[in-house]
């Protein structure tokens, strides 16, 4: 073929452009973000004088920042193809194991809190050794943790609340008031999610993450550690569970043994919802960060509407259904078109 040819054949090949398919796949934030919109509009109709209001914003950033931390261990987990569900027990366990080792047991606040940290990260770890040692799925490990843990902090609890010392410094810093119903944790959560985000986007410990959640045995056959992978992330995951927990102690000075026992499923929700698949090896620690903060501004927007509380878990549930199919019909057409 002569040059003038093949240049009238290239000018008449139609070009290829990427399908919003695999521009959704690419951004998987988008569905969380479109989901916000139209929750923020409808919300606005319904309550127009509050929704908006300086008071509520700094009300539902503060309530993401508590879920959003534990959204962000659950998004590295679940891509990484495992679950956590006993991250309820351990964020009360790490609190109230806090709380008592400040008041009852003297120490001061900053060895407290770190005892309390390496409480939660060491119940991840465990969670991780088990699941990995045994080969039982991570689902059915963490369900029974779950209970042992919560067993646990009852009778370490006695079933009672377990307080910081009031006005501490420290707890102030972590958790306290600043204004309008937003509180200084939302700035510790949006540090570490970016923190999060550079690490998964930008390393190779991120990487082999997907790897090892997209195809373990694949993973490990290029000489990626697949199990160690795994345990950090289950750390990971233990960690947060215990900065939730320091979030609560600071903004409320207390901790109950039957807070956060909805707290995994919910982080589950949100890493759903910001485009986490449930197979593993593809999610979005920013779209688990959106998909708390739309988790928390449903429950906002519900009680200045006047709704009752209960239609916030029915909002809450159909969007993680919508959310699984749509997540697992865009993932399924992306595979056919390679």
């Amino acid at each position: 073929m002569s040059s003038v040819e093949e240049r009238g054949a290239a000018e008449n090949t139609p070009m290829i452009r990427p399908s919003l398919m695999h521009r959704v796949v690419r951004v998987p934030e988008l569905m969380v973000l479109l989901a916000l919109v139209i929750v923020i509009i409808g919300f606005v109709i319904m309550a127009p004088k509050t929704f908006l209001s300086a008071r509520n914003i700094g009300a539902i950033l503060t309530a993401s920042a508590q879920l959003g931390v534990a959204s962000i261990g659950a998004a590295i987990l679940i891509i990484s193809g495992e679950f956590d569900i006993s991250v309820g027990s351990n964020y009360a366990f790490s609190g109230i194991a806090i709380g008592l080792l400040s008041t009852s047991a003297g120490l001061p606040t900053w060895l407290a809190v770190i005892f309390g940290l390496l409480i939660s990260t060491t119940i991840g770890l465990a969670n991780g050794a088990i699941t990995l040692g045994t080969r039982i799925p991570s689902f059915i490990t963490t369900l029974g943790t779950w209970l042992v843990w919560f067993g646990l902090t009852l009778a370490l609890s006695k079933g009672y609340f377990v307080a910081v010392r009031p006005n501490d410094p420290l707890m102030a810093v972590i958790g306290g008031a600043i204004g309008y119903q937003f509180y200084s944790s939302v700035f510790w959560w949006v540090g570490i999610g970016i923190v999060a985000i550079v690490l998964l986007g930008r390393t190779r410990l991120g990487n082999w993450i997907f790897a090892v959640g997209g195809n373990a045995d694949a993973a490990r056959a290029v000489g990626v550690p697949a199990g160690r992978v795994k345990m950090f992330a289950f750390g990971l995951m233990g960690l947060l569970a215990g900065v939730s927990a320091l979030f609560t102690l600071g903004q409320q000075g207390s901790m109950a043994p039957l807070y956060g026992q909805n707290l995994a499923l919910q982080a589950i929700a949100a890493s759903v919802i910001g485009g986490c698949l449930l197979t593993g090896g593809a999610g979005s620690v920013l779209g688990a960060m959106l998909g708390a903060v739309l988790m928390s501004m449903i429950n906002s927007g519900l009680i200045l509407a006047g709704a009752p509380t209960f239609w916030y878990q029915t909002f809450v549930g159909a969007i993680v259904i919508i959310a699984v199919i749509i997540n697992t019909s865009i993932s399924r057409r992306v595979a056919q078109m390679k």
